[in-house]
């Protein structure tokens, strides 16, 4: 039995010389395992004592964190020049690829399961190439923030990865509305009817203080743009009115506000056209109306 390779020396735990009728428990080298448990010896004759000397086994590891039960996922023997693959729990990934037993050891002593990445959402309409702050992967516990072409906001602001999964999954990209205009001299504010915010496709109405008219009616709103991008506020026009009609049409009720800043505003000019034009006996009335006003625009800027 001397001549079986690998074998110990003596091949026989029991030593060199075995008993015919006796048993021989078959020891090998370092790293190896014998085929049998144990060989009889029969007639004196050791070469009927045969066995061979194999590669060991390993055993799958222990006291690993984050693994199930059996830490291999081949099972708790893992075979010479087989692997053992980390069998994580849920939601956590092995620190190393499947490392490979040899003669009853594997190649890395040990390995870690470590809470699992996330993938960044891809392929999202109207989103940017990398659409989670430019990554691939998330690491578990680092957030993202989502990211979309020019012209489009993103339905979330970031996401956040915890053990493999990412919340929320993933997101859409809309067009941007548009913000109403800021800083217009005499407008007011917000300066749209329709509020501080205009919703893509839609329309700003614009809307200026007092008598002042603006100079674009409607701003249009596509995908975060204005267009126009702004507008002014100006005076109303002095000419071409007919006060006589408007000064008829008062009554003792009072007025409409925005009647009496319209007569206040255009009343100077027609003034002076009306003593161009005219030396009739009603001036006094005229003037007595434009005392009166006079009376009103006081009141009003106090």
């Amino acid at each position: 039995s001397s001549n079986i390779p690998m074998a110990g020396t003596p091949p026989c735990e029991e030593g060199e010389q075995i008993d015919s009728g006796s048993s021989c428990t078959p020891q090998c080298q370092s790293g190896y395992a014998s085929s049998v448990p144990v060989v009889s010896c029969h007639m004196g004759s050791p070469s009927l004592i045969k066995f061979s000397c194999q590669e060991s086994p390993c055993r799958s590891p222990k006291n690993i964190s984050h693994t199930n039960d059996v830490a291999c996922i081949e099972g708790s023997l893992i075979a010479a020049g087989s692997v053992c693959t980390a069998n994580c729990h849920a939601g956590y990934v092995a620190s190393t690829s499947p490392t490979t037993c040899r003669k009853g050891v594997f190649e890395r002593d040990s390995f870690l399961c470590m809470e699992a990445s996330c993938a960044a959402p891809r392929d999202i309409v109207n989103g940017a190439t990398l659409p989670c702050s430019g990554l691939q992967n998330v690491r578990s516990g680092a957030t993202c923030m989502s990211q979309c072409q020019p012209g489009y906001v993103p339905s979330v602001l970031e996401m956040k990865c915890s053990k493999g999964r990412l919340e929320p999954p993933t997101f859409n990209c809309t067009e941007a509305p548009c913000r109403a205009p800021v800083g217009t001299l005499h407008a007011r504010s917000p300066a749209c009817i329709e509020g501080d915010l205009i919703s893509s496709a839609s329309k700003c109405s614009t809307v200026c203080q007092g008598a002042y008219l603006p100079s674009v009616s409607k701003l249009s709103c596509d995908k975060g743009a204005l267009w126009p991008g702004t507008f002014s506020c100006v005076d109303p026009p002095t000419t071409g009115v007919n006060v006589a009609h408007l000064v008829g049409g008062i009554s003792g009720g009072g007025i409409a506000l925005a009647g009496v800043v319209c007569l206040l505003c255009m009343f100077p000019s027609f003034t002076r056209q009306q003593k161009v034009e005219s030396n009739s006996e009603d001036d006094e009335d005229l003037h007595e109306i434009h005392d009166a006003l006079q009376q009103w625009c006081k009141c009003l800027q106090e």
